[in-house]
């Protein structure tokens, strides 16, 4: 008999060794802020069965002409083929598995792809043609659905695994309309996986049953050849006009498990060579990776890692990336502390000022701080910090004091600034303007400040921006206020000509008294396009060509206006592109004017409303303009990218900390350009770490490479 002691004892300890039961078999690790993708941020990857490149293309390409699969060999053609892209194994489970674990082989219980995903924060989903289940792990064939063609199955920790297992759905569920509307449906939802497997039945990715219904029945045939044409014609068209492949970089990765053993390339036996493409957006067009770029399945799950930066697992280390069949990856730098400007303002001007940029090998930023400068004691002084790596930054007083809206610009060997001479609450002074030729050490050669534009008794100049046209004539343009950050009038004045030391006409741009602010761009044949707007109203813009300004345009739409931020660039040519902020429906949009404005096209909606904190940059590159916004409210920067006609949905960047709707962003008005195939982006923005404490100037780049 146990005594009462005793039995409390026994209790205690069991609930104490159950305890260790419960906390030690597993730790979840914290999930994290999902990367940015190198190539793409969402995948989609179909694999078919048992045929050769050969089989499908009719030869070796290019060009793709198979006689039993047209569709296919156009979508190689239009898009990407590798001409030595080669299966591992004549066992099919093997290539499935080794596509998932870097091994064709004893991968049970190894890590998977599955697992780097999860943990880098990253989503999944499997779609399997004819499993039995809605979703789940189904493990037995239940023909046309093939188990040995599921490779989520084969690892424990996902079949053990009940939310994993979730993640795996039937890809044609009852009722379907479209082939595969599982797959489709959610390519049309907001939020799709990261990294979707689609695995066909056996009917539609030619390896044959004898249970077809659509005469695929024997495998090698030709009528199965023709069937999985047909279905993938039926099937990618929808892919690629979803709205994940039309809004986002995303990219469909086709390939076959396992070929007939040859390589038309070199007539090898030895090799097993199949049908690879690369389609989307993110793809190039009309390529072919020539023979000697041998790749394999390691290199795909190896791209997969790369793309993300995920470590690899087995055979896939020492497997080559499949960069060259993407139109340009990019890397999103570290954020890094510049400095913590001690100023009460922001300490950067207006974001479509641009008072940043990338040349000689450095990132440069221009800010303001409070302290000793030129015959001012303590005040508003002009710095900038530089750096060769955006990580370690030197900075330097310029020894000018300055209003609170400089405007800097640069032509990649020199920097150009205008500032108001003296603080806000000053009235009076004059506008200087400066050049400087930058040198690769950081430092700057700079020459004597001139005036740009003479005070005047009572007047304030204040919002300013400038650019140097490509025939070298600088335009500054400015708002004449007659009381402290009053309204005022819009203005402009440029050089003569590229002698900076005389100033000429300044001219008046609108009658209307109000809080004016300005965006220039550079077109060719030394035009320059103005846009100028109030705080929030009509957008109008006037053109400089052969000596004079135009008449006012108005750019936006009829009974619309601009709410504060605006941008205009210049890729060029004559033809102006612009983007604002709208008031009434907070949405950005983007024109474009050849001789006259077109109508807008939406970009994307503010999320912070009508109080915008946003910034836009152009990467000649790639042609694409690039929207950067800062939402304070959830302490993210997110990007939206594009051109006319192509915008994506929006991919986060970067997490800031102790943001408010009085901290500003900015970024590069245009990229750099490090070489013929790199260029460089930089953001830089406020946020603060202590609420006592200065606020901290932040900086991070993305760079983009085209392959």
């Amino acid at each position: 008999m146990r005594t009462k002691d005793g039995i409390v004892a026994l209790i205690l300890i069991v609930i104490a060794f159950s305890a260790v039961l419960q906390i030690q078999p597993f730790r979840v690790a914290a999930v994290q802020t999902p990367p940015n993708g190198t190539f793409f941020d969402n995948i989609v990857f179909i694999i078919m069965e048992n045929e050769g490149l050969s089989d499908i293309c009719g030869g070796n390409p290019p060009p793709c002409s198979g006689a039993n699969a047209p569709y296919m060999s156009s979508l190689a053609n239009s898009n990407t083929i590798a001409d030595n892209y080669t299966g591992l194994s004549h066992n099919s489970v093997e290539n499935y598995v080794a596509l998932l674990g870097g091994n064709t082989t004893g991968i049970k219980y190894a890590k998977n792809l599955v697992d780097l995903l999860e943990s880098a924060g990253l989503t999944w989903k499997g779609y399997m043609e004819s499993q039995p289940d809605t979703s789940g792990c189904d493990v037995n064939n239940s023909y046309p659905y093939n188990n040995q063609h599921n490779p989520f199955i084969q690892f424990q920790d996902i079949t053990n695994n009940t939310a994993r297992c979730a993640k795996i759905a039937r890809a044609d569920p009852s009722g379907c309309v479209k082939t595969d509307c599982q797959l489709i449906n959610d390519l049309n939802s907001p939020s799709p996986a990261n990294f979707m497997w689609l695995t066909p039945n056996d009917c539609n990715n030619m390896h044959s049953s004898t249970v077809c219904t659509n005469g695929c029945t024997t495998a090698g045939s030709t009528t199965c050849i023709v069937d999985g044409n047909n279905y993938l014609q039926n099937l990618v068209p929808n892919i690629l006009n979803s709205t994940t492949f039309e809004n986002t970089r995303a990219a469909l990765f086709i390939a076959f498990d396992e070929g007939n053993g040859y390589c038309p390339s070199n007539q090898s036996t030895k090799q097993d060579c199949v049908y690879t493409v690369f389609a989307g957006p993110q793809s190039k067009k009309g390529f072919v990776a020539v023979a000697t770029h041998s790749y394999n399945h390691y290199s795909f799950l190896k791209t997969v890692e790369s793309n993300w930066g995920l470590t690899c697992l087995i055979n896939d280390c020492s497997a080559s990336v499949m960069s060259e069949f993407f139109v340009a990856g990019r890397t999103i730098g570290q954020p890094s502390l510049v400095t913590s400007p001690n100023v009460n303002i922001q300490p950067s001007g207006y974001p479509w000022d641009g008072n940043g940029f990338y040349a000689q090998g450095r990132s440069w930023i221009f800010y303001l701080n409070y302290g000793s400068c030129g015959t001012y004691n303590i005040t508003n002084c002009l710095n900038y910090a530089t750096s060769t790596n955006a990580i370690s930054w030197s900075t330097y007083n310029i020894g000018v004091a300055t209003g609170a809206t400089p405007s800097i610009v640069t032509n990649g060997t020199h920097v150009f600034y205008a500032r108001y001479e003296g603080v806000d609450s000053e009235s009076g002074e004059d506008i200087m303007f400066r050049v400087g030729a930058l040198h690769n050490d950081g430092t700057i050669a700079w020459q004597p400040e001139v005036v740009a534009r003479a005070g005047v008794s009572g007047a304030f100049f204040y919002s300013l921006s400038m650019r140097i046209s490509t025939t070298g004539q600088a335009f500054i343009a400015y708002q004449n206020a007659s009381s402290s950050w009053g309204a005022g009038y819009p203005f402009v004045i440029h050089s003569n000509g590229a002698d900076y030391s005389a100033w000429q006409q300044n001219t008046q741009l609108s009658a209307s008294s109000d809080q004016w602010r300005f965006s220039l761009a550079a077109l060719s044949n030394g035009q320059v396009y103005i846009l100028y707007w109030p705080f929030w109203g009509m957008l109008r813009g006037r053109l400089w060509s052969s000596g004079t300004w135009s008449s006012e345009e108005i750019v936006t739409p009829s009974n619309t206006y601009v709410q504060n931020v605006a941008f205009s660039f210049s890729t060029g040519t004559s033809t102006v592109y612009a983007i604002w902020q709208d008031r009434a429906s907070q949405k950005i949009q983007f024109a474009s004017r050849s001789g006259s404005w077109g109508s807008p096209q939406t970009i994307a909606t503010s999320d912070t409303g009508n109080n915008p904190r946003w910034t836009a940059s152009y990467d000649s590159l790639q042609g694409r303009w690039y929207i950067m916004y800062y939402n304070y409210t959830s302490n993210q920067i997110y990007q939206y990218s594009g051109a006319p006609g192509s915008w994506s949905l929006r991919t986060q960047l970067w997490t800031t900390q102790g943001s408010n709707s009085t901290m500003a962003i900015g970024s590069f008005y245009n990229s750099a350009q490090v070489n013929s195939s790199t260029s460089i982006l930089g953001a830089f923005w406020m946020q603060s770490n202590n609420p006592t404490a200065n606020e901290q100037l932040m900086f991070a780049d993305e760079t983009i490479t085209l392959f």
